[in-house]
């Protein structure tokens, strides 16, 4: 069985995809979609399960922060690991200590806040 990695996984409608199976802890699934089945050729996606609580309960932590003052070190967010290790890596290496607050204080990025305001 091989990985092929010149196909986009995006354009692959949702029904073309084959349950695989769920990660030991629970935190993750893994579908399949074949490209060749008799020469074994394949398109892996993993999908985060925590990601959806994650975001749930973020957005419950930021209504609960109205009225709160700032204080010392409130937490003002929570990223799930995909979207940190697929955006903060490269970024943090090179030393952009500013695209942290620019990427938190995107509103696309709303989601993961869990403090009013800005950073």
């Amino acid at each position: 069985m091989s990985l092929i990695k010149s196909v986009d996984p995006t354009r692959i409608p949702d029904d073309a995809w084959e349950y695989e199976g769920t990660s030991s802890d629970g935190l993750r699934v893994t579908y399949i979609h074949w490209i060749d089945r008799e020469k074994g050729i394949l398109v892996r996606k993993t999908e985060n399960l925590m990601e959806p609580q994650i975001i749930a309960e973020n957005q419950q932590m930021l209504n609960d922060s109205y009225g709160k003052r700032f204080g010392e070190m409130p937490l003002v967010a929570r990223i799930p690991l995909n979207e940190f290790y697929a955006h903060f890596p490269e970024r943090l290496q090179d030393g952009d200590r500013d695209f942290i607050k620019w990427y938190l204080n995107n509103p696309d990025k709303k989601m993961f806040r869990t403090f009013r305001g800005t950073i």
